[in-house]
């Protein structure tokens, strides 16, 4: 009879203690915040840029993502851009996303606002210096994004990751850099 309990025991527990890991186990959403460089065009201007991101954990191989990005440069060199970029993701964590590590790459659909302004003539002119500054404001779309990023948990909560990007836009104009972000499951 003691043989029959002491088994009986040890299955319950085993059976609670694994009811609780998973219960307690990762959330599917998470929201990333971070900051970065990146450049606009070919490297023309180089920004810090602030990004929001928003993950819903599909399986341990797959990821969906909205992003929001931000950012200016601060070159000072007679030009300056602001930009405002949203994108919708789709990541594949070839190692499996295991929670406490997450190696994954991915793609996804952007849509892209620019204003720039640069030089475009200088001249003297009795005595004083003029320029002449072209303005441009733009929406451009964008379908090749490459992401590789690399996340790992810092606990049951919190998680630090850095990501690299590259996305073109049919317009012309491609957007590159690195992010260093801070997550916490919701």
């Amino acid at each position: 009879m003691k043989k029959i309990f002491t088994i009986a025991l040890i299955l319950v527990s085993v059976t609670l203690f694994s009811q609780t890991k998973q219960n307690t186990g990762f959330s599917k959403f998470d929201l990333r915040t971070g900051t970065g460089i990146s450049f606009l065009s070919s490297g023309d201007y180089m920004c810090i840029n602030f990004e929001n991101e928003l993950n819903y954990k599909i399986s341990n191989y797959f990821t969906t993502s909205a992003t929001l990005d931000v950012g200016k440069n601060f070159t000072g060199d007679h030009s300056s851009a602001m930009f405002i970029e949203g994108s919708l993701n789709l990541f594949i964590s070839p190692c499996k996303n295991n929670g406490l590590n997450d190696f994954r790459v991915g793609s996804g659909i952007s849509v892209f606002n620019i204003s720039d302004t640069y030089l475009s003539s200088s001249y003297y002119y009795m005595g004083h210096y003029y320029n002449d500054y072209i303005f441009r404001n733009e929406t451009a779309f964008g379908g090749a994004l490459v992401i590789v990023e690399d996340t790992f948990r810092l606990n049951n909560r919190f998680s630090l990751g850095i990501k690299a990007f590259l996305k073109t836009f049919f317009n012309g104009d491609m957007h590159h850099g690195a992010v260093l972000k801070f997550g916490v499951d919701l």
